[in-house]
């Protein structure tokens, strides 16, 4: 079965709402969001969906070019590797008092 809300409400649905569909004892049904109940139709039969034309193809963005730094960027410089020691213990100048 497919039900169909009436266009005013009493209280606003939004998107993702909670609505509930209640059968009570006599066999009536009765909507409810927000615990304020809804007007609605019930509908003899799915609702007619009309087929919209397709978007046209989105088109392509060329791809980008790899980005190369320069010959004279910091990444692209040599520095000799330094070890552990070097790092930790830096060499003082010594001075030869005769």
């Amino acid at each position: 079965m497919f039900y169909q809300l009436a266009a005013e409400q009493p209280v606003r649905i939004r998107p993702k709402a909670t609505v509930t569909l209640e059968r009570r004892l006599d066999g009536s049904l009765h909507m409810k969001c927000k615990c304020v109940e809804l007007a609605f139709k019930q509908l003899p039969k799915r609702p007619y969906r009309p087929y919209y034309k397709r978007r046209k193809p989105l088109q392509e963005k060329p791809a980008l070019p790899v980005y190369k730094p320069s010959k004279k960027h910091p990444w692209r410089v040599w520095r000799p590797k330094t070890t552990a020691q070097d790092d930790a213990a830096p060499q003082q100048e010594q001075l030869l008092i005769t």
